[in-house]
């Protein structure tokens, strides 16, 4: 799971990192995320499954998936920036963050049952929407 997560930050950062404006940063890290899983699909899908199905002692996930604070942080500054810069109109921040999250996290399971999707088309859509 480590290798797939430092992996996947290795693909998706830089091109965060390359773009000057939170919009910016914003359609890359989710076209980056898509792109990712798409072509990584196995993998993604994988690292779902074993997330979802593993259990602490007293019966909780111990990883809820990628909504959880830690993976949420960086996404959550992404968005504070923004606004701070007035790119972004006022919003609760952790809350979009978790419904960014969200849309990308189901890709991989969108892609499985559906393997003609149009995954350009996909996340064209999401780009406009967020």
């Amino acid at each position: 799971m480590v290798e797939v997560y430092n992996a996947a930050a290795a693909y998706i950062g830089p091109r965060v990192g390359a773009q000057s404006s939170a919009p910016e940063r914003l359609r890359a890290y989710i076209e980056a995320h898509i792109e990712y899983i798409g072509e990584h699909l196995t993998q993604m899908v994988a690292l779902a499954e074993i997330g979802l199905n593993m259990r602490i002692a007293d019966g909780r996930p111990p990883l809820a998936g990628l909504t959880d604070q830690p993976a949420l942080d960086p996404l959550i500054r992404l968005l504070r920036r923004g606004q701070e810069a007035n790119e972004f109109r006022n919003f609760d921040a952790r809350v979009v963050a978790i419904t960014i999250r969200r849309a990308i996290d189901g890709t991989s399971r969108l892609l499985m049952g559906n393997p003609d999707l149009d995954v350009d088309h996909y996340t064209r859509e999401l780009v406009t929407l967020f």
